[in-house]
């Protein structure tokens, strides 16, 4: 015959219900909680922010920090944005491949804000890695003029 393992009676430390356990699991730091529901309500709160393992840095932290960095482009931006919805820019096709999904403003020139080329997230995003590899300027020609004129 097997041996008999002992239970302990302990308290939930999230709603104070009685239940048992064992010793093993309380060596190893389990069997604080009643059920899986204490236990989730524990963790929502002791793992938050820096305790908890997969955290790095938040991303409300990154998001200030590019504020910080770039504070004349972010008040670009918002003019830009309040320009589309008072009417006086209209967003038009990715100048490359004129599509009207995810389109954004590209400032070649951050001095004149309004002065702005509409492109596509996905070659927006291509505009600027190219910019990073290659330190150049991209001219783009609007896609009107690249299609063949019908007479």
């Amino acid at each position: 015959m097997g041996t008999r393992v002992h239970r302990i009676i302990k308290n939930c430390e999230i709603c104070g219900k009685e239940f048992t356990t064992m010793p093993s699991e309380i060596r190893k730091g389990w069997g604080r909680f009643c059920d899986r529901k204490c236990l989730g309500q524990h963790n929502k709160v002791a793992f938050i922010g820096p305790a908890n393992s997969q955290w790095n840095g938040g991303y409300k932290v990154r998001i200030k920090t590019y504020k910080c960095k770039t504070p004349e482009r972010r008040k670009i931006a918002r003019s830009v944005s309040i320009a589309v919805l008072k009417g006086i820019l209209v967003k038009k096709p990715c100048c490359v491949c004129g599509t009207l999904d995810m389109i954004c403003a590209h400032h070649e020139d951050y001095s004149k804000p309004l002065d702005v080329v509409w492109i596509c997230s996905k070659h927006h995003a291509e505009l600027h890695q190219m910019k990073k590899k290659t330190a150049l300027t991209m001219q783009f020609t609007p896609i009107n003029e690249l299609a063949p004129q019908k007479r």
